[in-house]
């Protein structure tokens, strides 16, 4: 399941570093995982999806990285990193279940003409058009009335 740890590993980008620093796990729990994940050209990639992950995205955006469990409710050595909404698919779901809804899609998305065959992969081609901010209030210049 997890790459033995090479030298190449010792240090993270510095934006990893930054990343590491911010949320609630710790600064370890987050690195080893980070770190486990760089690909030989120092680019975290997320467990399950494979995206190339990037920290400098706003926390709001659906591939921002964040803590997955593995093995849900256990502890922190079974995290990983992985974007948002993969994270969240998967904290619904079991990892035999995350992998039969991808299959399913996968084959539904045959049936009606929408993925093709053989699949190919979307490293770089997958972006959200929507992300976990809420929409800009259009009144939000209008001062609220409220409080007069």
């Amino acid at each position: 399941m997890r790459k033995p740890f090479t030298k190449e590993m010792a240090n993270l980008p510095k934006v990893w570093e930054d990343w590491c620093k911010k949320g609630k796990y710790s600064v370890g729990v987050k690195r080893r995982p980070a770190k486990e994940q760089l690909d030989k050209n120092k680019k975290v990639r997320g467990f399950y999806s494979d995206f190339i992950l990037k920290p400098t995205l706003a926390h709001t955006d659906s591939l921002y990285p964040s803590m997955e469990h593995v093995i849900p409710k256990s502890n922190d050595v079974t995290l990983v990193v992985e974007a948002r909404i993969i994270n969240d698919m998967k904290s619904h779901l079991g990892e035999n279940e995350f992998w039969m809804a991808i299959e399913h899609l996968y084959a539904v998305g045959l049936e009606k003409g929408k993925v093709s065959h053989p699949a190919s992969r979307k490293d770089s081609a997958f972006r959200p058009k929507n992300n976990y901010s809420k929409p800009k209030d259009k009144n939000k210049d209008q001062p609220d009335e409220s409080k007069f």
